[in-house]
């Protein structure tokens, strides 16, 4: 417990995110759709509104209960009993009448009243001792669900939201394309009509431009539903966003990747969760075979009363009496031994799922680490790629004016350089999803995380 409660207080840095964004931002920038929001203020909405995170929050209320109930059975039990009862006895009595032994019944008509005053105190009982281990494991799984979620729902929102400054800048880029090829377009019309181009190079622009036009309604239609899923975790209409300066400096993944694979060890709230479930079963195992050991208790009791045995009317006493409890289990009908079983594959299945776990999540860090790398690299080419292409179509543009080239070179020539920068814009992002990925993964996924992506982004024009 004290392990996870550590990490707790490193990940409620979040919490600080909330409170600081709900009293500004959320006022201010989320006041309209009109308003203009960063990542930070989306996350704010996203913890507030988030279902997954509430029933992981909830399941975490839970395990603290069930722990304080567990706790419970080992502090001691005060109890008390009063009883007040109108009491009829009837019975047969022997009389001499006239000289007679005779047997008639005889009714006593009596009140009577008990009071009992009674403290108990566990002194051994393994199984409430398990039950007590298993309880506070089970609660520190739950903790670390609802971290792990938190973390999860952080990567989620990163990711929606770039999702969306991608479909913009991919929209921006297609419609200035679309610009291009139109001024191409209406250059070839124009010489079209002087005789000085080809019909084939007329029906090519015109195959550029209208194939341009379903470019576009695509990437209307991908920007719609990438705001439609940044407003499924926020709960709330999305309205302009800070959009990533073009300038900005993604870093690349630091260190190697046995490095994170150490990280992912130690930190990952899902390897803690699973470790914790372990733990868990292996006290319900102790839990269970405490069902052969005896059971010691400390009984201390006062009592008051003028009830005898079989509500008989006796003389008022009070009794104090102090003694020890033993409970020895001889033989249960099986149930002990086939409860002790199913406590074992229980703990076997955890084990069992716990190295799955382990190696599904080194498996995607590799992953995630790779591909962090591969996009890194991809920047830098794709960064010299639109550099290229711009020059290239810059080059066409002054041979067409001399008559060199055809505009279909052009066109080619247009259409390679915003491909060229709509593939730059895709590495920017994918290269902070998939660091955002690693660090999730690994389990040190930070709201400074989130703060130093936001860094990255300016104010829309």
């Amino acid at each position: 417990m004290k392990t996870c409660k550590k990490f707790a207080a490193l990940c409620l840095v979040a919490g600080s995110v909330c409170a600081s964004f709900t009293s500004t931002a959320s006022v201010d920038a989320f006041a309209s759709e009109a308003a203009v929001q960063n990542l930070e203020g989306i996350f704010a909405q996203a913890i507030d509104s988030s279902p997954r995170l509430n029933i992981a929050k909830e399941y975490w209320n839970i395990g603290q209960a069930r722990t304080q109930q567990a706790t419970g059975q080992l502090l001691p039990s005060v109890s008390l009993l009063g009883s007040f009862s109108q009491n009829r006895r009837y019975a047969d009595e022997n009389v001499v009448v006239d000289g007679r032994l005779v047997t008639r019944e005889a009714m006593d008509k009596y009140d009577g009243e008990k009071y009992t005053a009674q403290l108990r105190q566990v002194i051994f009982n393994w199984q409430v001792f398990s039950a007590r281990g298993r309880a506070a494991y089970l609660e520190d799984q739950s903790e670390a669900d609802y971290y792990d979620e938190l973390s999860g729902l952080l990567l989620d929102v990163a990711v929606r939201y770039l999702d969306v400054l991608e479909a913009e800048d991919a929209l921006y880029s297609v419609r200035s394309e679309k610009t291009a090829v139109e001024k191409q377009l209406q250059q070839v019309e124009k010489l079209y009509e002087r005789q000085l181009v080809k019909v084939t190079d007329l029906y090519e622009a015109q195959a550029r431009s209208a194939a341009i036009y379903a470019d576009e309604i695509d990437a209307e239609n991908q920007l719609g539903l990438s705001r439609v899923g940044l407003m499924e975790v926020t709960g709330n209409e999305v309205g302009r966003l800070y959009r990533l300066d073009e300038g900005a400096v993604i870093p690349p993944v630091i260190g190697q990747l046995q490095d994170w694979l150490t990280k992912a060890n130690s930190q990952s709230n899902t390897l803690k969760s699973r470790r914790f479930g372990v733990r868990a079963a292996e006290k319900y195992v102790s839990e269970k075979r405490s069902a052969y050991m005896p059971q010691v208790s400390l009984i201390v009791q006062h009592q008051k009363s003028d009830i005898g045995y079989e509500n008989t009317s006796s003389p008022r006493t009070e009794t104090t009496y102090a003694g020890i409890d033993v409970t020895i289990p001889l033989f249960a009908g099986g149930t002990s031994r086939a409860g002790v079983r199913e406590a074992v594959s229980q703990a076997s299945i955890a084990r069992s799922e716990l190295l799955q776990v382990q190696r599904e999540l080194a498996k995607r860090i590799r992953a995630a680490y790779l591909l962090t790398n591969s996009n890194f690299m991809r920047t830098n080419a794709a960064q010299k790629l639109v550099v290229s292409t711009q020059k290239s179509s810059d080059a066409m543009h002054k041979g067409f004016s001399f008559g060199t080239v055809t505009s279909v070179d052009v066109l080619n020539a247009v259409r390679d350089r915003f491909i060229a920068e709509r593939d730059l814009q895709k590495a920017r992002y994918e290269h902070i999803k998939s660091l955002l990925q690693l660090k999730r993964e690994a389990g040190v996924l930070r709201s400074t995380d989130l703060k130093d992506i936001n860094s990255l982004l300016i104010a829309p024009e």
